[in-house]
């Protein structure tokens, strides 16, 4: 991130990094701005915790380890960022993909934002393993499937951060093509056929729905 800060300064524009104390070095040492964020939840030094405990770890036990520290982290971004970006007159947002509540922040702040995958390729696909699964690359169907078993797992994990963003009373619009897992997620679905809102309900009750289960869920 702080290579496309210093492009975009050299064309002109302020760029403040907003973040943990701990990225307060890399930060300013590539002459960018920096607004702290989290100082409570996360003070300095405690990266270098975090990531000493993770090394410790391995298999489903770090998994669980990383999906609750991003649930702080969402809390703490959530909480802390939006006055920051209005103290600091920011226009518009650069969100790291590993930060899921980036962009909610932009929403709720009313600012425009772009999402950077700029570390490691999160976007599920079923011809590659979940990238923070210790697997293989394997061809043929059979790899796929345990490809998208792990995607679904980690989707799983992942409920509580989604949970903290709900209890701050923010709205998520999840487009999903998996559709048992987006409604066990959803309080709210709706189902489109060509264009067209064919069926909406609690999760809960798309799930039960004869029509979903026969032509989404293959039941």
């Amino acid at each position: 991130m702080t290579t496309l800060g210093r492009e975009l300064q050299r064309r002109g524009h302020r760029v403040t990094v907003v973040g943990r104390l701990d990225a307060r070095r890399k930060a300013e040492s590539a002459g960018l701005n920096f607004a702290p964020i989290g100082e409570e939840d996360f003070p300095e030094g405690s990266m270098q915790t975090t990531s000493r405990e993770l090394g410790r770890l391995s298999g489903l036990k770090a998994v669980q380890f990383t999906a609750e520290l991003l649930r702080r982290s969402v809390v703490s971004i959530l909480r802390d960022a939006p006055p920051v970006v209005d103290r600091e007159k920011i226009d518009a947002l650069l969100v790291d993909q590993v930060s899921p509540a980036g962009g909610t922040v932009a929403d709720l702040t009313g600012r425009p934002w772009v999402m950077v995958s700029n570390a490691l390729a999160l976007n599920p696909d079923p011809h590659l393993p979940p990238c923070v699964l210790p697997w293989d690359y394997q061809t043929g169907i059979l790899g796929r499937w345990r490809n998208a078993f792990g995607d679904t797992v980690l989707k799983w994990l992942a409920r509580p951060i989604i949970a903290e963003i709900n209890r701050l009373g923010t709205t998520v619009l999840l487009v999903e093509q998996n559709t048992r897992q987006a409604l066990s997620l959803s309080r709210r679905g709706y189902v489109l056929e060509n264009g067209r809102i064919a069926l909406e309900g609690s999760g809960a009750e798309l799930l039960g729905n004869e029509h979903v289960r026969r032509a989404y869920l293959g039941m």
